[in-house]
């Protein structure tokens, strides 16, 4: 089933400030999660229980699943993502 990728407000700012190449790197990666849903993804724990992170790099990219999309809510560096 292909899902539809939605990005927070937050998320969008957040992807406008990141260089053009890591940009482009999330977004591919985002991309093939929506096609194919694989990546390097782990379910969060703690205060972000019910959160999923997909790892880029040195970025993550902070998301819920509600079928059929999605939901970007954060992309942060790896320090400060948690």
């Amino acid at each position: 089933m292909k899902l539809t990728a939605r990005y927070s407000r937050a998320a969008r700012k957040q992807l406008e400030a990141l260089s053009s190449q890591d940009r482009e790197r999330v977004l591919t990666a985002v991309d093939r999660l929506t096609l194919t849903e694989q990546g390097d993804i782990k379910q969060l724990k703690g205060p972000l229980q019910g959160l999923f992170r997909l790892r880029v790099g040195k970025l993550r990219a902070i998301f819920s699943i509600t079928p059929p999309s999605i939901n970007i809510v954060e992309i942060e560096n790896r320090g400060e993502a948690y």
